[in-house]
């Protein structure tokens, strides 16, 4: 959440001319309803397994960037099908980074609604921390807290 996974999959499936997909616009289409919304009316576990249901609807997907939501990899036994059947990438960026990114939209993330604003921080870093063993899992690591999309596309598209 804030790494920058859809700008950044956006740029890089156009440097590679793939298509892209980000999975939480597809799943908010496949409900009818935003991601706020469905988290409201049915909960977690509704939105993980609606997730969980696009992200194996791209098993037969080529040439394609996908960006997925923060947590899809630590659900079930998604990490594992997700390396299973692409290259996975982690972009790695500190709490303080993403605080920083987030804090002015905090009340439109159903995650972040329940952190006080003056530890949001201090809350990201435990949800990094709880994730770390899921996304630590991933073909690629970029460490992205000072670089631009540019860099970024460059650095995976191999320019």
């Amino acid at each position: 959440m804030g790494s920058g996974k859809s700008t950044l999959g956006e740029a890089l499936a156009e440097a590679l001319q793939y298509q892209f997909c980000d999975t939480d616009r597809l799943v908010e289409q496949a409900v009818g309803m935003t991601i706020p919304e469905m988290v409201k009316q049915k909960g977690w576990e509704y939105f993980r397994k609606e997730e969980q249901k696009i992200l194996y609807s791209t098993e037969d997907l080529h040439n394609m960037v996908i960006a997925t939501g923060g947590g899809m990899p630590a659900f079930g036994y998604n990490i594992q099908w997700m390396k299973a059947n692409g290259l996975v990438m982690w972009l790695e960026v500190s709490a303080r980074e993403l605080a920083r990114r987030l804090a002015p939209q905090q009340h439109l993330r159903p995650l972040l609604a329940g952190f006080p604003a003056e530890r949001l921080e201090e809350s990201l870093q435990q949800l990094q921390d709880k994730r770390r063993v899921y996304y630590e899992q991933a073909h690629v690591t970029l460490r992205s807290d000072h670089l631009g999309v540019a860099q970024l596309v460059d650095a995976l598209s191999g320019r």
